[in-house]
């Protein structure tokens, strides 16, 4: 008659078999469209479906960091409907050549909805994606203080300055990867759920831009484009919210943004049910295969 298992057999038992796959979700990039990432985690919340990491890149990193604090997705939701662009950015000359506004007053609007000052507090793993300036290389930040790391992934060259994070400046994280899905795969998530709310950014209005601003915007959606098609193809699975007919700045549209977010992630349940399904299952394989192993360590 073969012993029972021992605490080390029941200790890698039990790990196993409570273990579930871990869901990442990458937040979209895309000005006011970043809105649409609140209504999907709006419905995750509502389905009981964890969030075990989160990345986020430009305005949506703002989002990002202040749900991984540990803020309900609910106040989240009244945070971002009662914002305004002068909650978070401001004319400044003081680099008329680098940039005609600061994006300085983030920092100000995280220290009043952000409960966590630096990464390491935050409930939520969060990783934030901005470009380096000169060598255009990708920077995950997940270490030191949130805010810079969002400025820095906000700041879109021509309207906002660089930040400066230790010697290296850095620009807009859709420079580099507009659906960090990659990004937060490497944090740890086994099914990455990527936030698509780019398509269509071309198409809006059809017009020739024709001022500094509208050229600018133009070329950061012209750009964000290529960087977000890696996103796509690295997401398990992918919620495209239908905003083609959304400028990136209308941010009196929110509610509506948010809405269209939560009816595509509806949309996209059974999906994400049956990738979880898959997992658990993989999970339980894993189990099986564990114990033949150390079977021969049982005495009979």
């Amino acid at each position: 008659m073969c012993r029972r298992l021992n605490d080390e057999d029941m200790r890698i038992s039990e790990q196993i078999m409570n273990s579930r796959p871990k869901i990442g979700i990458a937040l979209g990039g895309g000005v006011a469209r970043s809105f649409a990432n609140i209504g999907v985690l709006n419905v995750l919340a509502r389905e009981g479906i964890p969030v075990d990491y989160l990345a986020g890149s430009s305005a949506a990193s703002i989002i990002g960091a202040i749900y991984a604090s540990g803020v309900s997705v609910e106040n989240t939701c009244e945070i971002a409907l009662s914002t305004r662009w002068k909650d978070v950015a401001s004319l400044s000359l003081k680099h008329p050549f680098r940039g005609c506004l600061s994006n300085f007053r983030i920092e100000r609007f995280l220290e009043r909805h952000c409960r966590s000052k630096y990464f390491e507090d935050l409930c939520i793993p969060f990783g934030i994606v901005a470009a380096d300036l000169i060598s255009g290389e990708e920077r995950l930040f997940q270490a030191g203080e949130i805010a810079p790391a969002v400025r820095a992934s906000c700041s879109i060259p021509g309207i906002f300055p660089p930040i400066r994070i230790g010697k290296r400046l850095y620009i807009d994280g859709c420079y580099v990867n507009q659906i960090p899905s990659a990004a937060v795969r490497t944090m740890g998530a086994e099914i990455v759920i990527g936030c698509d709310v780019s398509k269509g950014a071309l198409a809006v209005k059809k017009k020739v831009p024709r001022n500094m601003f509208t050229i600018l915007r133009h070329l950061v959606a012209l750009h964000s484009q290529k960087t977000a098609d890696k996103g796509r193809r690295d997401s398990d699975l992918l919620i495209a919210v239908k905003v083609d007919d959304i400028g990136l700045t209308e941010l009196r549209r929110k509610k509506e943004i948010i809405m269209r977010g939560e009816e595509e992630t509806i949309k996209m349940l059974p999906g994400l049910y049956a990738l979880f399904d898959q997992g658990l299952r993989e999970k339980e394989k894993s189990c099986e295969e564990a114990f033949p192993r150390r079977s021969n360590a049982l005495v009979l």
